[in-house]
């Protein structure tokens, strides 16, 4: 299956965005939790974050980044900010809003891609490297997610990320 989107970025950045029922296998080192993902969703269009158990997140929790979001954009504020964020980002977000991840100028770049996701309720995925000063050296691949209460509109997104060059 091939993405609904693709959006270069520059610098070896690639971020695309695929249909929710994709094949997890498209997913690489993500595929287990795409797949826990799309079990979750029981015949809706996005799962709950209630849905999980933290046995079920368990292998990922170091690893994820929770936003609540504002109703009807894509912004929002942090409630898990996973070590692995932190050692990107080199700073804690949780509590603070998602225009805080990085530079607006990056912020406003990227702002595209994440309101595709939100608008198509679409699977993220982003191989890129930090934009965080001082930090450009790491090189990641995230998966992006998102969640809904009611199984309909959009009330969270869930990134997990992976450091490629640890």
């Amino acid at each position: 299956m091939k993405p609904v989107q693709t959006f270069d970025m520059g610098k070896d950045s690639v971020f695309r965005s695929y249909d929710p029922d994709a094949s997890p296998e498209m997913f690489g080192l993500f595929s287990s939790f795409v797949e826990l993902w799309q079990t979750k969703r029981t015949g809706r269009r996005l799962p709950a974050w209630k849905d999980f158990s933290f046995d079920d997140l368990r292998p990922w929790i170091g690893k994820m980044a929770l936003v609540d979001l504002d109703p009807g954009v894509y912004e929002g504020v942090y409630r898990l900010y996973g070590g692995n964020w932190v050692t990107v980002a080199n700073i804690d977000l949780t509590k603070k809003r998602l225009s805080e991840d990085m530079p607006k100028v990056v912020y406003g770049r990227i702002k595209p891609y994440f309101e595709s996701l939100f608008r198509d309720g679409l699977i993220g995925h982003r191989v890129t490297w930090s934009s965080w000063r001082h930090r450009e050296f790491i090189n990641v691949e995230i998966l992006d997610l998102l969640l809904s209460d009611n199984g309909t509109d959009v009330t969270q997104s869930l990134s997990v990320l992976i450091i490629l060059n640890d």
